[in-house]
């Protein structure tokens, strides 16, 4: 059994952050749509470039604090593994008397809590971060909570970066049921190019980057080491497609596993 999970007849050690991690889904949006961490963010502070990242695993829009928390953002949304995750959790307690707040807590769909914080490759070599991320490691360790450090190297590593961003167009799109089985069915007779499943839905009335949405959903099988274009080559990931061979993939062999 996970630590983090517990039974009746056997009470949970008392573990603080654990359960501040887990609380910290129980925030809702504010007026205007927006998740606020406990460090709300405001636009046109100076220094600080605030960008808001559209969610629909959370019901609202995630703050970020700089392009290297939104791609983290985009990324966590796009993970079939991560089930919700918000943004500036929590605060805790750090060195030197400063209080510390990371960047994400994320809730993944077994049911596992872990904290994340997104920092320059560069800063990783200033003692006072060092000690911070260690002193944040060590806390949430004591309340059986994972902590992961992801920088740039991980966010912006090609072509896998390429294809999230464009993967991202199909978040929003309203795919049915029905829609979703009329690509598959054609995806299942090839494989087929995006671009030959993009004219078949523009056809069929479907909506705009439908291929997307059903790769997002981690239907699809598709070449990895490449950029997603027109070009690349699709499957059906559940089925008995025999293109599916090395570099091929799907949505979470492109995520940055956590």
């Amino acid at each position: 059994m996970s630590p983090q999970a517990s039974t009746a007849s056997s009470p949970p050690r008392i573990a603080p952050y654990l359960k501040a991690v887990a609380d910290s889904f129980d925030t809702v949006p504010d007026t205007a749509g927006i998740h606020q961490g406990v460090r709300p963010m405001k636009q046109g502070v100076p220094h600080v470039r605030i960008v808001l990242v559209p969610s629909l695993k959370n019901g609202g829009i995630i703050v970020c604090e700089g392009r290297l928390e939104a791609a983290l953002a985009m990324n966590l949304e796009l993970d079939p593994s991560v089930a919700k995750f918000r943004g500036q959790p929590f605060f805790m307690p750090g060195p030197n008397n400063r209080d510390v707040v990371c960047d994400f807590a994320v809730h993944q769909i077994d049911g596992i809590y872990l904290v994340i914080d997104v920092k320059p490759s560069g800063r990783l070599a200033s003692p006072r971060v060092t000690e911070r991320m260690r002193h944040v490691r060590t806390e949430l360790a004591s309340s059986f909570v994972p902590h992961r450090i992801v920088t740039e190297l991980e966010l912006e590593k090609q072509p896998a970066r390429q294809i999230r961003d464009q993967l991202w167009k199909g978040v929003s799109a309203p795919v049915t049921e029905s829609e979703r089985d009329q690509l598959l069915e054609l995806i299942r007779s090839g494989p087929v190019t995006v671009g030959e499943a993009r004219a078949f839905g523009r056809a069929a009335g479907l909506p705009p980057f439908a291929v997307e949405k059903l790769a997002i959903r981690n239907l699809l099988s598709f070449e990895i080491n490449a950029p997603w274009g027109n070009k690349t080559l699709i499957g059906d990931r559940h089925g008995n497609n025999p293109s599916a061979v090395a570099g091929w993939g799907s949505v979470q062999d492109v995520v940055i596993r956590l």
